[in-house]
C-alpha cells in the first residue's frame, strides 16, 4: 500500500497558484478565526494550567505563543497553541467528516513557518494543506473512528500538523521522507474536561516535531504508535474504507 506516500507527494507538490482563489479567501478566514479561538482560549484556567507547566519546564526561542508572547520550541509553542485553539471549542469543524482541521492546521503552520521564516504565501498553503488531508482522511475512516471509541482528530491530527509544518519549513525531498514517516496514534476517549481539550494539541505535536532538526534525527522518546490507528481502522473493519494508510 502507498497511500501515505501518495498523499506525501501531493502535499510536497502543491503550488499556491494551482489553489482555487476562494480556497485562497478561506483559508485566510480560517487562519485569522482560529487565532481569535487561541487568544481566547488561552485566558481559561485549564489553559493557564498547561501554559505554567510548559513555562516552568520548556526552553526554546524559535515560535510564538499566543497571547503570551512566550517564545518556545516549534513543537512545543505548536501544542500549547493548539490547546488553546480548542479550549473552549468554539473552533471550526467539518461536519461530515467529523474533525476540527482548524485547531491543528494553523498552529502547526504559525510554529513551523516562524520557525523557517516562511513566508506569507508558504504559510498560507501549509494551512491549506493540512486542512485537505486532515479532512480527507478523517471521511476515508468515518464513521469507523467514532464507532470504536476515538475522536476523529486525534487519529488524522499528526497527518495535518505534518502535512503543515512541512510546506512551512519546506526542504526538499526531505520533507517528502518526514511526512511519510508520520503515524497517527489514537487514544480512546476521556472523561473530564482537561484531556478532550489536550488532545488536538497532542496530536499536532506529534506531526510537527518530526519536522524540527535534531542532531541524531528523531529525537528520543517520542512514540509514533504501530501502524498508525487507520491501519487499526482497516483491520476490524474488514479493510473497508479504513484502510486508507499504510
Amino acid at each position: 500500500m502507498n497511500e501515505t506516500r501518495t498523499l506525501a507527494n501531493w502535499v510536497a507538490g502543491l503550488k499556491l497558484n494551482e489553489v482555487p482563489e476562494q480556497v485562497r479567501d478561506y483559508a485566510k478566514r480560517f487562519i485569522l478565526d482560529n487565532l481569535g479561538c487561541q487568544i481566547a482560549g488561552a485566558t481559561l484556567p485549564w489553559s493557564q494550567t498547561y501554559y505554567d507547566v510548559m513555562k516552568a519546564t520548556r526552553s526554546g526561542t524559535h515560535a510564538t505563543v499566543a497571547y503570551f508572547g512566550d517564545k518556545m520550541s516549534p513543537d512545543d509553542a505548536a501544542f500549547l497553541n493548539s490547546t488553546f485553539n480548542h479550549a473552549n471549542e468554539t473552533d471550526d469543524t467539518h461536519l461530515k467528516s467529523p474533525t476540527h482541521p482548524g485547531g491543528i492546521a494553523v498552529p502547526a503552520a504559525l510554529a513551523l513557518a516562524e520557525y523557517a521564516k516562511a513566508t506569507g504565501e508558504k504559510l498560507l498553503l501549509a494551512v491549506i494543506a493540512a486542512y485537505e488531508i486532515q479532512i480527507r482522511i478523517s471521511w476515508a475512516c468515518s464513521p469507523y473512528l467514532i464507532y470504536r471509541g476515538h475522536h476523529p482528530p486525534v487519529g488524522v491530527g499528526p497527518f495535518g500538523a505534518a502535512a503543515a509544518g512541512a510546506q512551512s519549513a519546506q526542504s526538499g525531498p526531505l520533507h517528502r521522507r518526514l511526512l511519510q514517516r508520520q503515524r497517527g496514534g489514537c487514544r480512546g476517549r476521556h472523561e473530564g474536561e482537561q484531556p478532550v481539550r489536550r488532545r488536538l494539541g497532542h496530536r499536532q505535536f506529534l506531526g510537527a516535531v518530526g519536522l524540527v532538526p535534531h542532531p541524531q534525527g528523531r529525537p528520543p522518546g517520542h512514540g509514533y504508535g504501530g501502524g498508525g490507528c487507520c491501519a487499526r481502522q482497516a483491520a476490524g473493519s474488514g479493510g473497508q474504507r479504513g484502510d486508507v494508510l499504510d
